[in-house]
């Protein structure tokens, strides 16, 4: 079970502006590039030995996939970390393998496009414990991989002291999709989220988001939907929380900022108050060009307690 969460803060009064999507250029990821000839040739002259393991030499893609194909090359037919029994078996024991070779170089985490399903969480990345620090995941299409829960209360990807980005995933079933915090005196560090989406996700606070401590960014995402076949997949259907915070749940005894931008909020649910976003303590939150529509059937209790909550 998850460790208990401390009540939120009173302290600070947090501001929330609304305003309409100013334009803005597409986000694009510089290429990254490191030469390594120099210290090669340094080393052969001292005949120092050089590292066998591709992902000790620099930037790297880190492939996430469900099926390797022996090519030889770091790639989705070939993945580094698999689902495949004779590899790591399922999707959260690879992506834990993954982010543990991650160096803080610039290394992305590609999960390749597939529908994974989890039989456990996956572990906590922490870089105050010796993890690295910076942690990009994306989908190889975005939309086209889901990290799936199968509503059992596995937690999706669950970060303490750490930058993230993650980019064009699909979150369901999970409890919550993504757990970020910042240890007393270690942030806040930032989560970004960028065209990802986020179906049938539940917790306590934060249905599919749970942050504290953080600067959060959002931008061109889906949080819930009106159900649809639950057969198919991904199952478009509302996040809900328990207690406070549908969809996105945020804390912090600092200052910190989330930000919502170009991204859609549908039907979502909280017993208590936010049924859509909860932010508390020293939080500020931006929405812009961002839409908020409550479901039929849980109109008139979202009404009375709001969609938005700070």
């Amino acid at each position: 079970m998850r460790r208990e969460i401390p009540e939120p803060s009173s302290t600070g009064v947090p501001a929330v502006i609304v305003r309409p999507r100013a334009s803005r250029s597409t986000l694009s990821q510089s290429a990254r590039a490191v030469t390594v000839a120099g210290i090669l040739a340094v080393q052969a002259l001292f005949a120092a030995p050089v590292s066998a393991d591709p992902l000790d030499a620099g930037p790297n893609n880190i492939y996430v996939g469900s099926s390797a194909d022996a090519t030889g090359a770091s790639s989705c037919a070939d993945p580094d970390y698999s689902t495949d029994e004779d590899d790591e078996g399922n999707i959260n024991l690879a992506l834990d393998a993954a982010l543990a070779a991650v160096n803080n170089d610039g290394d992305v985490i590609i999960v390749c496009d597939g529908i994974y399903e989890y039989d456990d969480s996956t572990l906590v990345h922490d870089a105050g414990a010796g993890r690295y620090g910076n942690i990009t995941i994306q989908a190889e299409t975005p939309g086209s991989v889901i990290l799936h829960g199968m509503s059992e209360g596995y937690i999706g990807l669950d970060f303490v002291d750490t930058d993230v980005e993650v980019v064009g995933v699909v979150f369901q079933g999970l409890f919550p999709a993504i757990w970020a915090e910042s240890s007393e005196g270690e942030g806040p560090h930032s989560l970004l989220v960028e065209e990802s989406y986020f179906y049938v996700n539940a917790n306590n606070w934060g249905g599919a988001i749970h942050a504290e401590q953080m600067n959060i960014t959002v931008v061109d995402s889906v949080f819930g939907a009106v159900a649809d076949n639950p057969d198919t997949l991904p199952y478009e259907a509302p996040n809900n929380a328990s207690s406070d915070g549908g969809a996105i749940w945020a804390t912090s005894d600092v200052a910190t900022l989330v930000s919502i931008q170009g991204s859609v909020f549908e039907g979502n649910h909280s017993d208590e108050d936010g049924g859509a976003v909860w932010v508390g303590g020293d939080v500020r939150l931006e929405v812009e060009g961002s839409s908020f529509e409550r479901s039929e059937e849980h109109t008139s209790e979202l009404q009375s307690r709001g969609l938005i909550s700070y």
